[in-house]
């Protein structure tokens, strides 16, 4: 699987701060690769530690988009929910949410709660400490799931969302995106709930068709570069396909088809989420990091093996 040359000092100090399982997922795939013949290249220590060092810095280029994405996703959250009369409050009422399987409802409500819990943010600790006081409580209760919800409930019930929305872990918001909705209009006497993922999709630009996966996907990519494993040849759990104008840009990858999973599929499609100024920006960047790291660049545009 590797060269047997003999290790630099360097080499083996280096293989010592690598989690072995991690160094393995790069040799494997390097072997396959030569196997192939796709690449000729010699599979030495040096030659893996080069590739994970380009991955570190692929990784720390990508951050700073997936924070700006991921800013942008809570913004339109809260601005779309907050465009109901209101101050944006009534995000934990689960009868204005759509169910996606059974049961999924109080998970959720359960998790955003937890999430406001740990939050820890001045405002949100005042308000949580004062609503306590006011009900007669000595102090902030703790949340504990299946015994306190509905005080919990009363504690949050005028926080707004604006505050506690940071404190959703990235599944979280998309869960929450996908499932629920503002009440806009009646109709009968009943409130309508417009899904709240419509209007982001729409201002997106994301098709509704591809809109909840997309999401998905971004989540699964964010978590992974933040979380340090490996994106060259994975296997992408969740594709959020890619749309027409950017299967046109990049015809020469058959995205469509042969590399529908490479990992670029969901690098060029990050560029959805950001801001409209920032979406050329971002993907000319992308080409031109891969651009100058070829066995990078082929490990991302290239579907993982079977």
């Amino acid at each position: 699987m590797i060269s047997s040359v003999p290790l630099t000092n360097t080499e083996r100090d280096w293989l010592e701060t690598i989690n072995f399982h991690y160094f393995l997922g790069y040799a494997r795939n390097l072997r396959q690769l030569r196997r192939e013949g796709v690449v000729d290249v010699d599979p030495t220590i040096g030659t893996l530690r080069s590739l994970i060092a380009d991955e570190e810095e692929l990784a720390a280029f990508l951050t700073p988009w997936l924070r700006r994405a991921e800013w942008y996703l809570r913004t339109l959250t809260v601005k779309h929910f907050c465009s109901a009369p209101g101050h944006g409050e009534g995000y934990l009422d689960t009868s204005r949410w759509t169910s996606l399987r059974q049961g999924d409802r109080p998970q959720l409500q359960t998790k955003i709660l937890d999430g406001i819990q740990r939050h820890g943010e001045p405002y949100v600790a005042k308000h949580l400490t004062e609503a306590a006081s006011r009900m007669g409580l000595k102090s902030r209760p703790r949340f504990c799931p299946g015994s306190n919800e509905e005080l919990w409930l009363e504690l949050t019930k005028n926080l707004p969302l604006w505050a506690v929305v940071d404190s959703f872990s990235i599944g979280t918001l998309g869960k929450f995106i996908q499932m629920c909705g503002v009440a806009e209009g009646k109709e009968s006497g009943v409130s309508l709930a417009v899904p709240v993922w419509k209007e982001i999709s729409k201002e997106l630009g994301i098709s509704a068709k591809h809109f909840s996966v997309t999401v998905d996907a971004f989540g699964v990519l964010r978590n992974t570069v933040f979380h340090h494993q490996r994106l060259w040849l994975r296997p992408m759990a969740k594709s959020p396909g890619m749309p027409k104008d950017l299967q046109r840009r990049y015809r020469e990858g058959e995205f469509k088809n042969q590399n529908k999973q490479a990992q670029f599929v969901v690098l060029v499609v990050l560029s959805r989420l950001l801001p409209g100024d920032l979406r050329a920006i971002y993907l000319q960047e992308l080409e031109e990091f891969l651009e100058q790291r070829p066995l990078l660049k082929l490990g991302i545009m290239t579907s993982p093996f079977a």
